[in-house]
């Protein structure tokens, strides 16, 4: 259960679960990461890889993002332990249950088993996770848009 500060309190940007929702083109990555470093390294593995990738350093900013952005956006990979032992598993949690098209890639060098609480969708890479395994994955879920021609 998402803790009061992962509660989304406007839900303006918020879609309903439908099939027109899961066709929509995806392109953003979201990396969520309170340690810079490492999250300036998983960006630039990302950009290199020519995937739209924004960083976050909290699960708050991320859900912030998310309400404006959440239709484009195709995955999410983020840190179990953010600002507190259990923020990045509410996170999960949280986006799971209010927008079930995003991918959910989530990581911790706390251990080496997905933690329980975890979504049933959501994949788990222990830190410290290996380039190729975490863009493979995040790849797979990125879904290219659509040219305007075909949007129109």
């Amino acid at each position: 259960m998402p803790t009061a500060a992962l509660e989304l309190t406007e839900r303006p940007g918020i879609a309903h679960f439908d099939k027109e929702n899961m066709a929509m083109p995806r392109t953003l990555v979201l990396v969520v990461e309170d340690e810079l470093l490492v999250r300036e390294d998983a960006l630039d593995l990302l950009r290199r890889a020519g995937l739209d990738a924004y960083g976050f350093g909290s699960a708050t900013d991320a859900l912030a993002f998310l309400r404006d952005h959440a239709q484009e956006t195709a995955a999410v990979f983020t840190d179990m332990w953010l600002e507190s032992a259990t923020e990045g598993l509410d996170l999960a949690a949280t986006i799971n249950a209010t927008w079930p098209w995003i991918s959910l890639l989530v990581t911790s060098g706390a251990t080496a088993r997905p933690p329980t609480g975890l979504p049933l969708k959501a994949h788990y890479v222990t830190k410290p996770w290996r380039p190729e395994q975490v863009l493979r994955f995040l790849q797979k879920q990125v879904r290219p848009e659509c040219s305007r021609s075909e949007a129109a």
